[in-house]
């Protein structure tokens, strides 16, 4: 996806099951960092 400057599936992925570990009561902090940083580079890739 990212070669082809298609969007990454990082709500699939990353959002959904940091905001499921959340609601249970479980942080991610580490996994959170990775998610915006994609998010941010995939936003900037695609010239967003």
């Amino acid at each position: 996806d990212f070669v082809e400057k298609r969007p990454l599936e990082l709500e699939a992925i990353y959002a959904k099951p940091l905001a499921a570990a959340l609601a249970a009561g479980c942080d991610m902090p580490k996994i959170r960092a990775l998610y915006h940083a994609l998010a941010f580079i995939d936003r900037s890739h695609r010239g967003g």
